[in-house]
């Protein structure tokens, strides 16, 4: 019978039955912290991962990196499923500081990972510039339109000047983005 980890590597749900009922835990760590929710997590073995979860696994256990399960996923589906279904917290970051989000951006991997993980957090998608200098043709066509708005009764002199402030910044785009996130 393979260890643990390797079983639920594997999606041996009897080896890693046959361990959990000897004794065995979800959340044991092998030497790295590696534990049997990362690996079943880390290759999308969801009926496992419920099977782990229904014995005592932790959706949020970190290993000797900090690292979470939802840090290690593959798969869009899995992300989806483990966050929304097992709870996983995708706002716990890893030793580096990192969320699983900023993880899997970084080492440009699972980029069906990144855009759901960026759909939850609500982080808008990372445009990417090319080196032929054309990037700005894929943008969409953006125009404001500045009016004056003093007798509006629904802005007070503070967002008026936040938004005159905004409007003459070097990216109003991001400003204007960002004032209605936070009225959100």
């Amino acid at each position: 019978i393979p260890n643990i980890w390797i079983a639920a590597s594997d999606n041996n749900l009897d080896a890693v039955k046959h361990h959990i009922e000897n004794g065995a835990t979800p959340n044991d760590k092998d030497p790295n912290g590696y534990t049997p929710m990362h690996a079943a997590a880390s290759y999308g073995h969801l009926d496992l991962l419920k099977y782990l979860v229904s014995k005592g696994g932790d959706i949020n256990v970190a290993d000797t990196d900090g690292d979470r399960p939802l840090h290690t996923i593959e798969e869009a589906s899995t992300a989806k499923f483990i966050v929304e279904e097992l709870g996983a917290d995708y706002r716990l970051k890893n030793a580096d500081g990192q969320t699983a989000l900023e993880k899997i951006e970084e080492e440009e991997e699972f980029p069906e990972v990144a855009a759901y993980l960026r759909t939850i957090s609500g982080v808008p998608a990372v445009i990417e510039s090319s080196n032929s200098g054309n990037s700005a043709a894929n943008l969409p066509d953006v125009r404001y339109s500045y009016e004056n708005v003093e007798n509006s009764q629904d802005m007070d002199e503070e967002q008026r000047k936040r938004i005159e402030t905004i409007m003459q910044s070097e990216n109003p785009e991001e400003g204007m983005a960002e004032m209605i996130r936070e009225s959100l």
